[in-house]
């Protein structure tokens, strides 16, 4: 049982920007964190920056504080849960087929067989009923037949694009970058799918949320670049976009001599199929750098002892925030 007690305030809206300075014990916390040797030494995510972009004082409360989200009592399966149930259960259906070519047979083979089903019942038992015997009722048997049909249709959306080869599955990717004479950090992502075809390599990273991408008639480098990149950056609507940008810095450090493709798959409109970056043209050498150019600049100012943690201006970002009513928003 949960109970919340609030108390009404009257007088005056609170109309004063919340700001937290960096104090020498703020940058103690920030280095113990991400720097320090001997200390946590955690590694940051796109969504980790991501959170700093839209509102720094959202990254403190998260990263440095690590206030806990308030989350209700799960009586059924919320979006969370539904998130990490299709990827564990795509990343069951394709790891099996790792370093092979999947023609348009073996997708329908795929289809026709009881691996979906078996995958999805893996996954509700992973991430939702974990309590033995695990007894289907209700909306229970409606979400999972939701997860099937959707699955269904990836692999019918695959069927299109073979013969392709699935290079990797939920592939764990690290890099170090030098942000700044001494100051070095450690990043690091997930990798949803990584396939090759005709020779070039594909990263697909499937939302199950909202994932909004640029839309372009073209590719849009060079001559597009610097406002194509900027919109990533600045926009929180093209956060999907962002983090393929940076799956695509990670994999460049990695595997520099192989040029690579960025598809977003937006899994609530399936039927649209994967959303490609640069109008799918694999990303230049020039894109990349002008993207390690522009993360750089956001990592100096996480460490920057001058640069406050702040309210963002934009209250359509704080709809959804955790922390709005710390803000008051």
């Amino acid at each position: 049982q949960e109970q919340i007690f609030q108390m009404p305030l009257t007088g005056a809206p609170v109309d004063q920007q919340l700001t937290i300075e960096k104090t020498e014990e703020v940058l103690a916390r920030l280095h113990e964190i991400y720097t320090k040797p001997g200390g946590e030494q955690k590694s940051l995510s796109p969504t980790a920056i991501r959170h700093y972009l839209d509102c720094t004082l959202r990254f403190y409360f998260r990263y440095l504080l690590r206030l806990p989200e308030r989350r209700p009592v799960k009586t059924e399966l919320d979006a969370a849960d539904f998130g990490n149930v299709v990827h564990y259960a795509l990343d069951r259906i394709y790891s099996g087929t790792v370093n092979q070519v999947l023609s348009q047979a073996q997708l329908q083979e795929m289809r026709a067989s009881e691996l979906v089903e078996d995958s999805v019942k893996s996954a509700f038992q992973e991430f939702y009923r974990r309590s033995t015997p695990a007894l289907l009722e209700g909306k229970d048997v409606l979400h999972e037949l939701i997860v099937q049909k959707l699955l269904y249709k990836v692999l019918s959306n695959d069927f299109s694009e073979a013969p392709f080869t699935v290079v990797a599955t939920e592939e764990k990717v690290t890099h170090s970058i030098e942000v700044q004479p001494g100051l070095k950090l450690n990043l690091e992502g997930t990798l949803d799918r990584v396939h090759q075809k005709d020779g070039t390599i594909g990263i697909i990273d499937y939302k199950t949320g909202r994932a909004d991408v640029v839309r372009t008639w073209e590719p849009q480098f060079p001559l597009k670049a610097h406002d194509y990149l900027a919109r990533h950056f600045e926009q929180p609507r093209y956060k999907s976009g962002f983090q393929g940008f940076f799956y695509a810095y990670l994999w460049h450090q990695i595997y520099p001599d192989k040029p690579v493709r960025i598809g977003v798959y937006p899994l609530k409109k399936v039927n649209d199929g994967i959303q490609w970056l640069n109008h799918g043209a694999p990303l230049p050498v020039d894109a990349i750098s002008m993207f390690e150019d522009r993360l750089k600049e956001v990592l100096q100012s996480i460490f920057d002892p001058e640069i406050s943690f702040e309210q963002t201006e934009d209250n359509d970002r704080c709809r959804f925030c955790a922390y709005k009513e710390i803000c008051q928003r």
